[in-house]
């Protein structure tokens, strides 16, 4: 008797053979069959977290461990899809390193899960590393120069030195290490240190960190590599030993500043050291992808170093652009981010936020209507918004405006009288835009097969004009949607040139009717310009021609794109701090078994405002009992369960647990007793109370106390600290409280007051039966004041409090941030105050209340917190105070800021001017004079 297995994976394998008498057993080793490659993956760099839009160092190195020539492709997946693809041609025992950082998913915050594969292996980052990739405003550690040796003789030692910078957004904690490795790959030496750096938001602070190997030793000339590794990022390069080593020239440090405007000059450098053994010249050059390279030569001697520096007119189109420095032996590379807004951006028919914002959707006009010589006729136009973010939904606008027939006809005659005699028209779409959230305005418009009459009437240019309004409208004549029509929109910024000027018939309204005429330039002629307010947008819209062209709108019967009009608008930047937060917000956990394994049940919920892996750490009886992670979206909560091992316990006896968030000092803690008791028994059932404690407030810990005994009974409570900071302190009682009479199996909840004197304490609860475990907390003090840096947001812009704001328009939001330099959390009062700074009058009063951090600050610096203000202030000149109060208005002032705002006038209404008047009376509106 013969069979064929196929075997597929090359490792020892057990084969039985069995008969109904007999059993035989053989083990075979199987190795990689001759003649085929073994494309494996060798080793990997990804980092666990990066800022939004980096390109960070992400490499990957295979090695042929086969018999025959790898020619493969090499997979970088993200969330399994894939995300770039390298081919590569890899000889037996040869390997090769890969670079994915350009195709990194840093364009969105979030939690990736990233893996590689060839055809033989798979690299997985949370399997093989133990996390995912994590893209958000945390802390990130760059590695921004390093300082590595030249010119080392054999037998002698290398000094490498790195510069470390924290580029994300708050402070963070972080392992830096730098190894050197021989030729081999071996490593000789290497040195790890841990730091805690500011992020930007406090001014980024940066560390050193210096490795001194032992002697190193070269028969003539060997190249050894270095290695600095931080969190986020990695740095590699050479430098050689010997008497007889050639130069090498290492680029150790790059400087590129982003974002930059369109058409602004920019300044870029990199510092390149000769980490060999000789002197020499070379040619060190800066190419770019949209203009001819810049170069300089240098000499070096070994262990010398220069920085080159170049300025460059950046291009006219916003966009990524490469950027390489190299040298002979290396090249370096970095992303130069031309951004025009770093707000927000328009792309074609779209709006793209960079930041989370407040805006508004104004509807200026809508002109898609025929006349006759005395009569207007207007057909129906209805706008929609379309909003994608992680979700893509459309929101019609303005149909519960008017009427029951408008349905949200932005083009009928009512809408038209609304728009040209109301200052406060309800024609005005406001809502928060996420960061990265891409939207469109649409508008379509309809043929119509019936009109009626209506009783308003329009005087243009002294020429009287009945209306009319579409009763029946047929299909649809234009609908500009992604992507049909698209180039029916005409998405402008204050500057740009605007299309069809001056095409308007003679019954409608032309642009600057709609749109005001201190928004125009050059009005007079073909070449008129917008001129709007800060951090505004203006939408223009062709309905009745399809497949038109903006740049082909200027002669007499070219599309005139006022079918509609519609003004964007940022009010304010809203910023929050976008992590994840974990709270334990409840535990359910038997106060008795009979002899049976306890199950215990905590619920956890994300109070922040990014989902995350919340992980929970259990103890019973002192022991680790178990450990879960599970991911948490905002707002979300779920349930962790653990089982306990009371079953294997001896009976007639209490037995603590404890429950732990990783990321949180308070603790959950309690008892659970095992078997049955014939008299009273007051268990300690649970203990919980904040980890952190403002000294300018109170704080209590809640007991559950149950009756685990057959016999009724009262317990007396009371709970004992300790300030650990005092060597000689001992444990006091710090309160305590009886409780009503407790049946068997019945529990009672008590509030019991902690101290509040500054200093780290430990705690416990204790009844005449039962302790519960040991737990602490601290008590600190929170300090919140104004950001006077960038501290003050209106709009698009930032400002200091120390200086005048100018900007052009309103101010409908007034944004103030503030921070807790303190050491725990708390909430603040903080109101606004608004007067005209001619008469002294108040316009605006406002008050909001802020969380500023929670817990335990003491490894947060200036934990920040945005209080938003609806001011809508008009043009004019203004001083403002900003108050911070303790708790309330009631309580102390805590800090306090003043300013000036100077809001230079832009028409909000419609034409104003003497040419182009709006008057009024009871019958008739008059356009023009």
């Amino acid at each position: 008797m013969s069979g064929t297995v196929d075997i597929a994976v090359a490792k020892p394998h057990n084969f039985t053979v069995e008969s109904d008498h007999d059993t035989a057993f053989e083990r075979i080793v199987y190795t990689t069959v001759p003649g085929t490659p073994s494309l494996d993956i060798t080793g990997s760099s990804m980092p666990a977290t990066a800022r939004l839009n980096q390109v960070p160092s992400a490499t990957v190195t295979v090695t042929n461990n086969g018999e025959m020539t790898a020619d493969q492709e090499v997979l970088f997946l993200v969330n399994g899809s894939v995300n770039a693809t390298r081919n590569l041609i890899v000889d037996p025992g040869q390997s090769r390193t890969v670079d994915f950082g350009p195709s990194m998913p840093t364009n969105e915050n979030g939690t990736y899960d990233l893996e590689v594969e060839t055809e033989d292996d798979t690299y997985s980052q949370p399997k093989d590393d133990g996390s995912y990739f994590i893209v958000g405003d945390s802390g990130v550690f760059e590695v921004t120069s390093v300082s590595p040796p030249g010119g080392v003789e054999s037998g002698e030692t290398a000094t490498i030195g790195a510069t470390i910078k924290n580029t994300g957004d708050i402070r963070s904690t972080g392992s830096v290490t730098i190894h050197i490795k021989d030729e081999s790959g071996a490593e000789i030496d290497s040195k790890s240190r841990d730091f805690t750096l500011n992020g930007t938001r406090n001014g980024a602070e940066e560390e050193t960190i210096t490795l001194t190997s032992g002697s190193l030793t070269a028969p003539s000339y060997s190249n050894y590599t270095y290695l600095v590794e931080t969190p986020n990022d990695a740095v590699n390069g050479t430098f050689t030993v010997g008497s007889s080593a050639p130069p090498v020239f290492d680029v150790t440090s790059v400087s590129v500043n982003n974002p930059v405007r369109p058409e602004n000059k920019t300044t870029v450098s990199f510092t390149v050291s000769n980490t060999g053994g000789t002197t020499d010249t070379q040619m060190l050059h800066i190419s770019r992808d949209w203009g001819a390279d810049k170069s300089s030569e240098v000499q070096l001697d070994p262990g010398k170093d220069e920085t080159v520096t170049q300025t460059f007119t950046v291009p006219s189109e916003e966009g990524l652009y490469r950027l390489n420095f190299m040298t002979e032996n290396q090249t370096a590379w970095r992303m130069l981010n031309v951004q025009l807004n770093p707000v927000i951006k328009r792309d074609g028919s779209e709006v793209t936020t960079n930041r989370r914002i407040n805006g508004s959707i104004v509807l200026k006009g809508a002109e898609l209507e025929s006349n006759t010589v005395d009569t207007i006729s207007h057909t129906r136009v209805e706008m929609s918004l379309e909003v994608r973010n992680q979700s893509e939904y459309e929101i019609p606008l303005w149909r519960d405006v008017g009427n029951d027939f408008e349905d949200g006809d932005v083009n009928g005659p009512y809408a038209e009288e609304r728009l040209v005699t109301g200052d406060d028209h309800p024609y005005e779409y406001t809502r928060t835009f996420e960061k990265n959230t891409t939207f469109s305005l649409f508008a379509t418009s309809y043929w119509c097969d019936e009109y009626t009459s209506t009783d308003v009437t329009f005087e243009i240019d002294g020429n009287e004009y009945d209306t009319e309004r579409c009763v029946d409208h047929d299909e649809v004549r234009i609908s500009v949607d992604n992507p049909e029509n698209n180039q029916n929109v005409d998405i402008l910024r204050s500057g740009d040139k605007t299309p069809g000027y001056g095409q308007a018939s003679s019954a409608q309204r032309r642009l600057e009717d709609m749109l005001g005429e201190e928004r125009l330039n050059n009005t007079g002629s073909d070449n008129a310009t917008l001129s709007l307010a800060d951090g505004e947008l203006v939408f223009l819209y062709e309905l009745s021609e399809r497949d038109a062209s903006p740049e082909n709108a200027y002669s007499s019967d070219d599309p005139d794109y006022n079918d509609a009009m519609a003004l964007f608008r940022v009010n304010s930047i809203e910023e929050s701090l976008s992590k994840p937060a974990f709270r334990v917000i409840d535990v359910d956990a038997p106060a008795r078994v009979d002899e049976t394994n306890a199950h215990v049940t905590a619920t956890v919920k994300n109070v922040g405002g990014r989902s995350g892996n919340a992980t929970l750490t259990s103890t019973f009886d002192g022991s680790a009992a178990g450990t879960e992670t599970k991911e948490i979206e905002p707002n979300e909560t779920k349930q962790f369960t653990f089982v306990f091992g009371t079953g294997s316990k001896p009976t007639e006896q209490s037995y603590l647990y404890n429950i732990s968030l990783s990321d949180e000092r308070k603790r959950w803690g309690g008892n659970i007793y095992v078997g049955e008791l014939d008299e009273q028994f007051m268990q300690v059932d649970s203990v919980r109370a904040s980890g952190a404690i403002d000294s300018d407030g109170s704080a209590n810990a809640t007991i559950n106390i149950t009756n685990v005994g057959d016999e009724d009974g009262i317990a007396e409570v009371a709970l004992y600290t300790k300030n650990t900071d005092d060597a000689s302190s001992t444990f006091t009682e710090a309160d305590s409280t009886t409780t009503s009479g407790l049946t068997n199996g019945e529990t009672e909840q008590v509030n019991l007051s902690m101290p509040t004197d500054r200093g780290n304490y430990t705690y416990y609860v204790q009844t005449r039966n039962g302790t519960s475990a040991k737990q602490s907390f601290f008590v600190g003090r929170s300090n919140v004041v104004v950001n006077d840096t960038q501290g003050i947001n209106i709009g698009a812009e930032k400002y200091d409090t120390s200086t005048l704001i100018e900007r052009r328009g309103g101010a409908q939001r007034m944004t103030v941030e503030v921070f807790n330099n303190g050491t725990v959390g708390s909430e603040r009062e903080v109101n606004l105050t608004i007067t005209n700074k001619s008469d002294g009058s108040a316009v605006f009063t406002g008050s909001t209340n802020v969380t500023v951090g929670s817990g335990d600050l003491r490894d947060v610096d200036k934990y920040p917190a945005w209080a938003g203000y609806d001011t809508d202030l008009d043009p004019g000149y203004y001083t403002y105070e900003v108050t911070v109060y303790n708790d309330t208005a009631s309580g102390s002032i805590d800090d306090t800021a003043t300013g000036e705002i100077y809001l230079k006038e832009v028409d909000e209404s419609g034409a104003t001017t003497n040419d182009s008047p709006i008057s009024i009376d009871s019958d008739t509106i008059t356009i023009g004079s």
